[in-house]
């Protein structure tokens, strides 16, 4: 099902989504970014502990993404997109 860095998993390197479980504290919104910080993607979520995030629209690269957390805490992690 891929690797589990601070509690996401995904395929990394991604081809086309990014598959998210999270243990504990559910998720409320995710933020994509682009290596120099350009927010490309923000959405809020109904509290879940798995979904999944296309990338279908995005150029291979490295991203970053950001999980906020229903008790404010946040993770970070990069992505790598190769198609």
């Amino acid at each position: 099902m891929g690797v589990s860095l601070a509690g996401i998993r995904n395929p990394n390197p991604s081809s086309d989504f990014i598959y998210v479980e999270i243990e504990g504290t559910a998720v409320v919104g995710y933020s994509l970014l682009d290596v120099s910080g350009r927010l490309l993607r923000d959405e809020v979520i109904s509290s879940q502990n798995d979904f999944s995030i296309s990338l279908q629209d995005f150029s291979n690269g490295i991203f970053i993404l950001v999980l906020e957390r229903e008790n404010g805490t946040v993770l970070q992690e990069r992505i790598f997109l190769n198609k």
